[in-house]
């Protein structure tokens, strides 16, 4: 059989890398989310600039977030 005059490249597909992502499994820590330590590589001369968008617990943050979402999903 006589070799093609125009080679056609074969279609390769593209791989995608695997994704992940992390969450905190423990009751995590709002002080740590509400920066209410001070670490030693904080400049305080400017703790007075930082801005607070949400202070609540993790609970009440999840089940603001999620919960009509996990009741759609229990109810299948």
């Amino acid at each position: 059989m006589a070799e093609p005059l125009v080679k056609i490249p074969q279609r390769k597909e593209k791989l995608v890398k695997a994704k992940t992502i992390s969450h905190c499994q423990g009751k995590g820590s709002l002080s740590h989310n509400n920066r209410a330590f001070k670490p030693k590589n904080v400049d305080s001369s400017r703790s007075s600039q930082n801005v607070t968008f949400v202070k609540m617990s993790i609970t009440e943050a999840y089940d603001k977030c999620f919960s009509e979402a996990v009741e759609r999903y229990n109810a299948k």
